[in-house]
């Protein structure tokens, strides 16, 4: 059996102090703020249905594209999304 994730919500920007821009997912009627890496993860799973695998692949691509560094792994910000309800799990 595959283990499968997608990104469950909808992406939205909430103006800050300064006319900053943070990213955040809207599900339900909750507001969730992300951090860089687990808006490139997220958005990574926008739309797609994938494996660990595939993610790793995507997720490493988008971070050389975007010059982000991540300071976890990607298994605990995948966990802690998982956790918060912005990414769903199942075995195929």
């Amino acid at each position: 059996m595959k283990k499968l994730y997608t990104a469950v919500g909808r992406i939205t920007f909430k103006r800050q102090a300064k006319g900053m821009r943070c990213p955040q997912v809207v599900l339900g009627k909750r507001e969730y703020i992300l951090d860089m890496q687990e808006m490139l993860l997220w958005s990574v799973l926008n739309w797609r249905i994938l494996s660990i695998d595939e993610i790793k692949t995507l997720y490493e691509a988008k971070e050389k594209e975007t010059g982000t560094a991540s300071h976890r792994k990607l298994e605990d910000c995948l966990n802690r999304l998982v956790q918060r309800g912005l990414i769903t799990s199942w075995r195929s």
